[in-house]
């Protein structure tokens, strides 16, 4: 959509790009190579570089561009959606795509069930676009609505890491405005941000089985290739900075008087606990007994599959964490 035209949008696509040109144009490509006219939504692109070829294609294609140099992602986010003209948000990370049915099938699905949040299933590709087989599928599509009920679905969704990835979540603006000014504090984890925040709002949400998003693996948090010191640096420092913001979703949570949320948070915050100690490059951090205690409370508390398996983890880095350790970058190779 032209800028210029003056006509609302009825979608916004809103890229976030941070010390990475690489990829940033087959992103943009991706949306603007869709089944719907471009001439019917807008791209608004958050980076923090000047680069004049890349540019020089954003301009060309009528892209809007917001220099945000700030290094927090919720608050380059909630500048993007400040910008953004239509209801309709639909993300993209600058290292993922689209499949060029997706804006148009959001869009419907948005105006059909009256749905307040969209999270799509994805397919792996590799840094040259390539396919990843994968066999994890996501199940059936699962509209939540009983506000009675949600916790204990919101749960088990997290517990398949169905929240997943922002280039997956499309929102109504409208009906998350009210906690947008909470997002600029969030460093690393909007996706679960906007995931624990549907706790709050009356509507309804739909994850969705359809493969909308191509979600690119790279040299990255969850790939290891190269070094392996380097690595283990960036993964720690990201979840060390997980637990920063989980601890100011406990703190909104309680603010909002949300009992259950807190102690999803608290149940995930021991999930991250782990990742930290088994990221950590240093044999002296082990886990101690209490907490195995900790980790078979919450066992006790959940009953899930998930919570047994963080379980058997902390006792056997607890009794050998060098094999513990050993086997946890094996899984990541």
């Amino acid at each position: 959509m032209n800028p210029e035209s003056g006509n609302k949008p009825i979608a916004s696509i809103l890229i976030t790009a941070f010390n990475r040109k690489e990829y940033i144009i087959s992103a943009v490509k991706s949306v603007l190579n869709q089944t719907l006219d471009h001439k019917l939504y807008e791209i608004i692109i958050s980076k923090n570089f000047v680069d004049d070829d890349i540019d020089s294609f954003l301009k060309q294609n009528n892209c809007i561009t917001i220099f945000d140099s700030k290094e927090g992602i919720g608050i380059r986010l909630s500048g993007l959606i400040s910008a953004a003209k239509s209801d309709i948000l639909i993300f993209l990370e600058d290292d993922d795509m689209f499949y060029k049915n997706k804006i148009e099938y959001i869009v419907k699905l948005f105006g059909n069930y009256n749905l307040l949040y969209i999270n799509n299933s994805y397919v792996k590709i590799d840094k040259d676009g390539n396919l990843i087989p994968d066999k994890k599928e996501r199940h059936k599509s699962m509209m939540i609505n009983d506000f009675s009920s949600r916790n204990k679905k919101l749960l088990c969704l997290y517990e398949k890491k169905e929240y997943f990835g922002m280039s997956n979540v499309s929102i109504k603006k409208e009906s998350f405005k009210p906690f947008i000014n909470y997002l600029k504090d969030v460093e690393v984890s909007p996706d679960l941000f906007f995931f624990l925040v549907m706790s709050l709002i009356d509507g309804n949400f739909l994850f969705l089985e359809e493969k909308l998003t191509m979600y690119r693996i790279h040299n990255s948090l969850s790939n290891i290739k190269g070094d392996l010191q380097q690595f283990q640096k960036k993964r720690s420092f990201f979840w060390n900075s997980v637990m920063k913001d989980l601890l100011f979703y406990s703190h909104l949570f309680e603010s909002k008087n949300s009992p259950k949320v807190v102690h999803l948070i608290n149940s995930i915050s021991f999930e991250s606990r782990v990742h930290i100690y088994l990221s950590s490059n240093s044999m002296s951090k082990k886990f101690n007994f209490n907490d195995i205690k900790e980790s078979i409370k919450i066992f006790s508390k959940e009953k899930t599959i998930f919570y047994a398996k963080l379980c058997i983890i902390v006792v056997m880095s607890y009794f050998a964490p060098k094999i513990s350790k050993r086997l946890y970058y094996y899984v990541l190779r």
